[in-house]
C-alpha cells in the first residue's frame, strides 16, 4: 500500500457577504487549511492585502491577524466605494498554497 502525499488547500470564510463598509467596523475573516480535503488545525497562514493588480493598497488595512483569523477595515474615503481589495491567506510552510478573496468596499449609507 502506498502512502498518500499531503495535498494542502486553504479557504477563507466570513459572515455575510464579501464586503466591508468604507469607514465602518473591521470584518473578521477566518482561514481554514485542508489536507486532502480534511481540515487540519496545526497549519498556519500568513495574511496579506493588496489591490486587485497585486500592488500595495491604501484603501483598507489588516487591523489584526492571528494564526487563522484576521480583521480587515476599509479606510474612510468615498473615492474607494465600489472598489475591491484582495485578501490573501498563504500557507506559512508552503507559499505556493494560497487563496485570494476579493472584498468589495461599499458605502455605509446604502
Amino acid at each position: 500500500a502506498g502512502s498518500i502525499q499531503p495535498s494542502y488547500s486553504v479557504t477563507i470564510t466570513f459572515t455575510g457577504s464579501a464586503q466591508i463598509y468604507v469607514g465602518g467596523n473591521a470584518k473578521t475573516l477566518t482561514a481554514h487549511v485542508f489536507n486532502n480535503g480534511i481540515e487540519v488545525a496545526d497549519k498556519l497562514v500568513t495574511w496579506s492585502l493588496s489591490n486587485q493588480n497585486g500592488s500595495t493598497t491604501a484603501m483598507a488595512n489588516i487591523t489584526s491577524a492571528t494564526d487563522l483569523i484576521c480583521k480587515v477595515q476599509a479606510v474612510k474615503s468615498n473615492a474607494n466605494i465600489n472598489q475591491y481589495v484582495l485578501l490573501r491567506a498563504t500557507l506559512s510552510e508552503n507559499t505556493t498554497v494560497f487563496v485570494d478573496l476579493a472584498i468589495k468596499l461599499v458605502s455605509a449609507l446604502s
